[in-house]
């Protein structure tokens, strides 16, 4: 019997050690594994920290002598180190939508001619927040843990990138050449004398946005701030304003493609980025309802829309865990729509609701869950909401102020302009796939989680479509004819629910 149990001490020590070699075994040899890990942490962290530091201190520098270069650097600087997203195109989109929406209080705040260009000294700031969360991360983390995840979705939203900028280059030119393609619309006429009046403020002008939210016009006041310094004439005024609607219209339709190739079906299944890709193509740049906006001036439009579009993606990704970072997401596209056309917030109403109903089955106390996390959103919103011109100073320029609501509302609906949509004039595909694909999900397949929150994006879509062909209809029940706001929001209609 003593030879029995001398024979199984003998087994049980072989085995223990064997699982040690495993990094399974006993709670001591975790205990010595997780310290050893800990320790190898922190010194990778100190040989680290020398660069934070020295990324940062150059970031300063830059900003002062070159604003221009120290905007991009720090834009790379955040998209690699900010903790936005576990994936590269989850990080686009986050930093796209978060900086488009902040930029519309670059100019809530004095800014002395001296100081470097308001882009170049927040993405800088930004960077330095990125290094110092670095600094502070988790002993065990390196800059391979940092960085997103890289993968075929990343390359295809490059390689659309590159079409985006091949798509604008021709616009490339001097006074004469901008404004051969500017005067197409009247409305890039309008805009430039709000993106002046940021630019160079006149006490005689100051009602000049008389009203109209300003988020879109701070956007492009700040970027030919960096771009071009302060103003120097009309000439360069001109060609200035036009390459920074052109950045913010490229913006725009990177931010949807970034939600859109975020997508998991497209990281599981990359055989699908390319009809995917060549859909963007064509839903961005080749159909009339976005492709007419450099020449017509619709930035603002089309930024509300891409709001709407990006605030619509997020219930793809929305998971109890990422409660209130969806939410904040979901707050940061409403608070962009307040800055630029508040009439597309309806969009926005169905997401939360499609998520809840998406959660419900797999989760008994979602409901209570997603609404104690709901305030995240209302903060950027209430921010935008304050920034704005009041109402009343709208409604006195325009002259509606002493007439009846019905009043308003016809001379608001049936105004007519230039502007074009390519989903009437053929059927209209790409909105109502965005109803139509998301219902056959719905009918058939999995119900899994992720299934079902794809599935239930019909919701979003079919309101968005919804919302449009009723304006269209009291339009041509009152006119004959649709009109400018209602082919506007079909237009809006076509982006969001053609990217669901």
């Amino acid at each position: 019997m003593h030879a029995d149990s001398r024979y199984g001490g003998q087994v049980a020590a072989r085995l223990g050690a064997f699982l040690r070699t495993l990094g399974c075994g006993p709670v001591g040899s975790r205990t010595v594994s997780v310290a050893r890990v800990e320790s190898a942490g922190r010194q990778r962290l100190t040989r680290a920290l020398p660069g934070l530091a020295a990324t940062g201190l150059a970031l300063a520098v830059l900003c002062l002598v070159a604003p221009l270069a120290a905007a991009l650097a720090s834009a790379v600087v955040v998209l690699f180190l900010a903790p936005l997203g576990s994936t590269f195109t989850g990080r686009v989109g986050a930093v796209l939508l978060i900086w488009m929406t902040a930029s519309q209080f670059a100019y809530m705040v004095p800014w002395a001619a001296s100081f470097p260009p308001r882009q170049a000294v927040a993405w800088t700031l930004a960077a330095m927040a990125a290094l110092a969360w670095c600094a502070r991360r988790g002993v065990a983390s390196g800059l391979r843990h940092v960085l997103g995840r890289l993968g075929l979705p990343a390359v295809s939203l490059l390689a659309f990138v590159a079409v985006v900028v091949w798509w604008f280059w021709p616009w490339r030119g001097d006074v004469t050449h901008v404004l051969d393609r500017m005067l197409l619309g009247w409305d890039n006429s309008g805009h430039f004398a709000m993106v002046e009046q940021l630019r160079t403020p006149q006490a005689a002008a100051a009602n000049s946005f008389a009203g109209y939210p300003r988020g879109y016009h701070s956007l492009v006041a700040s970027l030919m701030e960096l771009g071009s310094g302060r103003p120097a004439g009309l000439d360069s005024e001109i060609v200035a304003y036009a390459y920074a609607t052109l950045v913010v219209i490229g913006a725009c339709v990177v931010l949807l493609a970034a939600f859109v190739l975020d997508a998991p079906v497209l990281w599981r299944r990359p055989v699908l980025l390319v009809p995917a890709v060549a859909t963007l193509v064509t839903l961005y740049l080749q159909l009339e309802d976005a492709s007419q906006v450099p020449f017509y001036g619709f930035g603002n439009f089309l930024e509300a829309a891409a709001f709407a579009g990006a605030g619509v993606l997020v219930a793809v990704r929305w998971t109890r865990r990422e409660d209130a970072w969806r939410w904040f997401l979901l707050g940061c596209a409403a608070a962009g729509i307040v800055g630029t056309w508040p009439l597309l917030l309806v969009f926005l109403v169905p997401v939360p609701v499609a998520v809840w109903l998406a959660r419900r089955p797999f989760e008994p106390k979602a409901l209570r869950r997603m609404a104690s996390r709901a305030s995240v959103a209302l903060v950027p919103v209430v921010l935008a909401a304050a920034a704005q011109p009041p109402v009343t100073q709208a409604l006195t320029a325009s002259g509606q102020s002493s007439v009846g609501p019905l009043a308003a509302l016809d001379r608001f609906l049936l105004l007519d302009g230039a502007i074009g949509t390519s989903s009437l004039a053929w059927p209209v595909v790409f909105p109502l796939a965005g109803v139509v694909v998301p219902l056959g999900l719905t009918l058939y397949g999995r119900r899994s989680p992720a299934r079902r929150r794809a599935a239930l994006l019909w919701l979003p879509g079919a309101v968005a479509l919804g919302a449009a062909f009723l304006m269209l209809g009291y339009e041509v029940a009152r006119v004959g004819s649709p009109r400018y706001y209602g082919i506007k929001v079909l237009c809006a209609a076509t982006l969001v629910a053609g990217s669901v």
